[in-house]
């Protein structure tokens, strides 16, 4: 091999290799330096490093290592990928407190930047800054904006975000995510079914992974139809292992022609209950007992039993519910009057019909939050069976095709599909409940911390008072 080539090579492995020695390198070196003193060769390091091409003083290093200790370390790698000390401490107590903070100044629609979060931590004593020194309060500006980020803030108008839960939503939000995580954790965990409603319309597609080319004009496809007549559908969901999870009581139909916007409009009360019944029928073959029923708050779920007092009720039959009720009620009240204190009644005391079909077999019902979606795992399982229909579609699909491919969807929707569905579900809420649980160790600590707050200024006061004196 000619100089050239030699010195080639060897600039090409300097480039490729890591500066830091890997353990089989040092295992190598090790191995060397044995063979070399078990021969009589001397100067071992000199020979071992020309042929390595590393420095003596390195391949010393991994023989003086080994002779002293018996074993061989690694050193890390130089990286950046250790936490740094940072001066705001990113404790449950000051992320509880900068969160509220921001939560408030958001509701009242007050902006809120890094420099108010510094005045914060500051006020609360979480940061100490000396004001008077312009560096000293640059530093810690960015110290808050660092610690800001790694929280997870962003600036700028929120996305998405619709619907402000209200103090009321969050309470039942808290409530059925506690509910339900307790349920799991029973040994063994309590049965939950969630059941839902959907649908699916004549000429809905999934096509959003369809492909194209940007440059051709000429293949754009037709502009979509109107979406036509619907598939309504109802079934319930429950997880009982990889290969026996099911879905249970499905029922599909069309609907009318003069159809709602919203598709909850096609089911009634009526039509519900009628299906709950023939749902509880099938747990009973099943046999599964103390059953939890997840559904969302629609109207006819919610519907009382027949015969319960309406608003539309004239005002002497309301007045007569009252008195059948227990409900004080002045007789010369307005009528809207008596039915806000008859509804208020019958709302603490009346349970919905379905509730009361659940209890007489010994399950129990739970409405999921009202905006949360993400907390009814059927709902995954509708957009896998739609995505079925819809990636077949195409302009000569029919009606009746719809029809055919949405049972098929639904005959090979596996159990392992709703098993992983329903897995999700319950671990998100798992770490929702673990989160809550948090929240309530922080609001406990920051409480304490007040409390002591609050016992020093009493003291400095007594202890002022007693200078004074």
């Amino acid at each position: 091999m000619l100089h050239a080539d030699f010195d080639e090579v060897c600039a090409f492995v300097n480039k490729s290799r890591p500066p830091a020695l890997s353990l089989g390198e040092r295992l190598d070196i090790l191995r060397l330096q044995a063979y070399f003193r078990k021969n009589g060769l001397k100067n071992q390091s000199g020979h071992i490093a020309e042929l390595l091409g590393r420095s003596i003083k390195t391949v010393k290093g991994v023989w003086s290592e080994y002779c002293t200790t018996k074993a061989l370390t690694v050193a890390s790698a130089p990286s950046n990928r250790t936490e740094h000390a940072c001066r705001i401490p990113s404790s449950k107590v000051v992320t509880k407190l900068v969160l509220e903070f921001v939560r408030t100044r958001r509701l009242t629609r007050t902006r809120v930047v890094a420099k108010d979060i510094l005045a914060l931590l500051s006020e609360n004593g979480h940061i100490s800054v000396d004001m008077s020194n312009a560096k000293d309060v640059s530093a810690a500006l960015r110290a808050s904006q660092a610690f800001l980020a790694k929280q997870g803030y962003m600036r700028g108008a929120q996305k998405g975000g619709a619907y402000g839960l209200t103090k009321e939503l969050v309470i039942k939000r808290d409530n059925y995510v506690r509910f339900i995580d307790a349920a799991l954790k029973e040994s063994p965990s309590r049965t939950i079914v969630y059941i839902d409603e959907s649908y699916i319309h004549h000429h809905y597609s999934r096509h959003n992974d369809s492909l194209y080319h940007p440059d051709d004009k000429v293949a754009n496809p037709p502009k979509a139809k109107h979406k036509g007549r619907r598939l309504c559908f109802v079934a319930g969901i429950m997880s009982d292992g990889e290969e026996n999870s099911r879905l249970l009581g499905l029922e599909i139909f069309q609907g009318g022609k003069c159809q709602p916007k919203d598709y909850h409009g096609m089911f009634t009360h009526a039509f519900f209950v009628d299906w709950f019944g023939d749902l509880l029928e099938e747990l009973e073959k099943l046999q599964k007992y103390g059953v939890i029923i997840a559904m969302d708050n629609a109207k006819y779920h919610q519907g009382k039993p027949f015969g319960t007092p309406t608003g539309s009720m004239k005002k002497a039959d309301m007045l007569a519910a009252c008195a059948t009720y227990g409900v004080e009620v002045d007789e010369r009240s307005t009528r809207p009057v008596v039915w806000a204190a008859l509804k208020d009644h019958i709302d603490r005391t009346v349970k919905s019909e379905v509730e009361s079909m659940a209890m007489e077999r010994g399950h129990l019902v739970a409405w999921t939050p009202p905006y949360h979606s993400d907390l009814q795992p059927i709902e995954m399982v509708w957009s896998d069976v739609k995505g079925k229909v819809g990636r077949q579609y195409t302009v000569t699909t029919s009606f009746e095709d719809v029809r055919v491919r949405l049972d098929a969807a639904f005959a090979t929707l596996p159990s392992k599909t709703i098993y992983n569905c329903i897995g999700h579900t319950e671990r998100k809420v798992a770490a929702m409940s673990l989160y809550l649980e948090t929240l309530d160790e922080a609001d406990e600590e920051l409480g304490q911390c007040s409390s002591d707050d609050e016992g020093s200024v009493d003291n400095a006061s007594e202890a002022s008072s007693d200078d004074d004196e």
